[in-house]
C-alpha cells in the first residue's frame, strides 16, 4: 500500500476493503501536489463508486475516531468572497466558519457572512502523510549511463543500421 494508514479503516462498517484499496491506488497515482487538495467527486468519478458510498470512504478517512492518533485526511474548507469570488480564508474545522460579518480584502468588495454561503465554501482533503513509494526491483539495461549522443561514427550503431538497411533493401526487393 502507498498509505499503510488506510488499513486502519479497511474494517470498518460502513466500507469494504476493496474501495479502500482503490482509494489507495488513486491517491499513490497522483502527483504529491496534489495530496493538498483532493476533491472527493473526482474520486468518485474517476473509479466509478456511488456518491454515497465515496464520501462515507472520505468521511471515515477524516474521521480521528476511526485511527490511533491523527486521522488520514485533514478537511480543509476553502472560502471565498460571494462577491468578487476571490479566495477569502482556509478554515480547518467547520465550527471555524465564521457566522458574523466579515471584510473581504479586495479592493471595493463588501463584507459577507461566510456560513450564509454555503456554494461559497469548497471543501477539500488533505492527506497528513506522503506515499511510500518501493523502489524499482527492474535491472538496468545499461552496465552505465550513455555519455552523449549516438552518432555514425560509433561502430555498433553502424553495424547495427548497416544490417538494418540491407534487410530492408532486401524485403523491397523481394516483394517486387
Amino acid at each position: 500500500m502507498y498509505f499503510p494508514k488506510l488499513e486502519d479503516i479497511k474494517i470498518h462498517d460502513e466500507l469494504n476493503e476493496y474501495t479502500v484499496k482503490r482509494l489507495d491506488e488513486w491517491l499513490g497515482s497522483k502527483p504529491t501536489r496534489y495530496l493538498e487538495y483532493i476533491n472527493p467527486l473526482e474520486f468518485i468519478t474517476e473509479i466509478n463508486i456511488s456518491r454515497e458510498l465515496g464520501l462515507t470512504l472520505f468521511s471515515v478517512a477524516a474521521d480521528e475516531n476511526n485511527f490511533e492518533g491523527d486521522p488520514f485526511f485533514q478537511i480543509k474548507y476553502i472560502v471565498n468572497c460571494p462577491h468578487c469570488k476571490e479566495h477569502f480564508k482556509t478554515y480547518y474545522s467547520n465550527e471555524d466558519i465564521p457566522t458574523s460579518f466579515v471584510e473581504c480584502e479586495e479592493e471595493g468588495c463588501s463584507s459577507f457572512i461566510p456560513a450564509e454561503h454555503p456554494e461559497r465554501v469548497y471543501i477539500f482533503f488533505k492527506t497528513k502523510e506522503r506515499p511510500i513509494v518501493k523502489k524499482s526491483k527492474e535491472k538496468k539495461v545499461y552496465k552505465k549511463a550513455p555519455t552523449g549522443y549516438l552518432t555514425r561514427a560509433d561502430e555498433d550503431a553502424r553495424e547495427h543500421f548497416e544490417f538494418r538497411r540491407r534487410y530492408w533493401k532486401y524485403e523491397e526487393e523481394k516483394d517486387k
